[in-house]
């Protein structure tokens, strides 16, 4: 422990002032660079310019983890913190971007969804700074998941996008093997950060995967949870056969739905068909974003700098995002087409103590909403559910004001 320790000492004092951050195969090639219009510069000026922008007062840091098989790895985060006179329990937290405190009581935490970023929560963490911070006494952090975002990038073992489970090639039983070797890969690596950080106890906040994801951690650290917060989370119901006769979506689009199923079994990403695209891409990416929340009240700026946030983010040199079809597949032809959980959560949930409270949050026009959830909540004694209006799968952005009246409710 003591060597670690050392280690993680050294890489925070010199690892962002004199070296790279990137280990050897995380960056990509001066040649892919030309085509793809990223590096890590352009990244992290477009993460700068979105928190100057939005969250002024938040400070970054990267939090120094050492992961068996992957080795020492960073995890981008927000703080904000209580800004009381705690200094003597400062803890260093490494990075070139400050300092953050170590939680002797707890904190709140938010953890983002596949292709998502920390940066997506600038409207809630902005809120939460403001409306919940000082009067609850906990600080605020936003994290990256590990190979995601801004955090570093392993591109080995499971992350290297080798050995994951194919249908015409993995048995049931292979498949739910990685998928157990990936929810270990994200689980241990939230649970390294917050012992970084110092945190006791976390009022844990996921979107989507990131939902997911919490809901795995707090079963496996039910400890360290105090409040879990569950933002249409993905893989909630169980995983449901095929039928033979499909929904009239999927007849109607049988050979668009089958390109899907293929190449999600082939394992490629939505990232790396933006990347395809090339120096087209960002024009890409900026185009989805203005479809999807210009109409939820978005002007040309926002869309401009959350659209270059996510495209640099999402088309960085893959890691993480090849977990996509280890722990998710899609299942189209049934009564609910959607993407399930190769280790659904229906059943494990109920075994969350009772001392924990679960709120599920979802959008009124929410296409991640399964009947399952109904049925879940209905016999945990500690778990809520509530929709948000005029929202859909991005609950905490089609409307702010009410997903964060509902959020501040659950946390008091």
């Amino acid at each position: 422990r003591g060597e670690r320790e050392r280690r993680r000492m050294f890489k925070s004092l010199f690892g962002g002032a004199l070296f790279s951050t990137r280990q050897k195969g995380e960056e990509w090639s001066y040649v892919a660079r030309i085509w793809i219009r990223t590096s890590t510069t352009l990244a992290s000026s477009a993460e700068q310019r979105l928190l100057e922008t939005f969250l002024p007062q938040a400070k970054r840091a990267n939090i120094y983890i050492e992961l068996p098989k992957y080795g020492v790895q960073t995890i981008n985060t927000y703080v904000f913190d209580k800004g009381e006179e705690k200094k003597e329990k400062k803890k260093k937290l490494g990075g070139n971007n400050g300092e953050g405190e170590g939680e002797g009581e707890g904190a709140v935490v938010l953890t983002h969804g596949f292709g998502g970023g920390a940066g997506m929560f600038y409207k809630t963490l902005s809120f939460l700074d403001s409306e919940y911070k000082g009067k609850s006494g906990k600080s605020i952090y936003a994290i990256d998941w590990l190979g995601m975002g801004r955090s570093s990038r392993p591109t080995s073992g499971l992350m290297s996008g080798k050995g994951y489970p194919q249908r015409s090639v993995f048995s049931r039983n292979q498949a739910e093997e990685v998928s157990d070797e990936a929810i270990d890969y994200f689980v241990q690596s939230l649970e390294m950060w917050r012992e970084a950080v110092g945190i006791c106890k976390m009022q844990l906040i996921g979107h989507s995967l990131g939902g997911y994801l919490s809901a795995k951690y707090a079963l496996r650290y039910p400890d360290r949870v105090e409040k879990l917060i569950l933002l249409s989370p993905v893989g909630i119901p169980t995983l449901p056969e095929e039928s033979k006769d499909p929904p009239d979506f999927v007849k109607r689009n049988r050979y668009f739905t089958s390109f899907i199923s293929y190449m999600w079994q082939m394992n490629v990403t939505p990232q790396s068909v933006v990347r395809m695209f090339g120096p087209w891409g960002r024009g890409v990416v900026k185009s989805m974003v203005q479809r999807r929340f210009v109409e939820r009240g978005l002007n040309e700026e926002e869309c401009e700098i959350l659209a270059e946030y996510l495209y640099h983010i999402n088309v960085d040199k893959p890691s993480g995002e090849y977990a996509l079809n280890a722990l998710l597949t899609p299942v189209l032809k049934t009564e609910h087409p959607g993407v399930y959980a190769r280790k659904p959560l229906v059943f494990s949930l109920r075994d969350l103590p009772e001392r924990m409270p679960v709120i599920f949050l979802y959008g009124d026009r929410d296409w991640m909403f399964h009947p399952e959830v109904h049925d879940l909540v209905s016999t945990m004694k500690n778990a809520q559910m509530r929709f948000i209006d005029r929202s859909g799968h991005h609950v905490y952005f089609d409307n702010p004001e009410g997903f964060n009246s509902e959020l501040i409710k659950f946390l008091d």
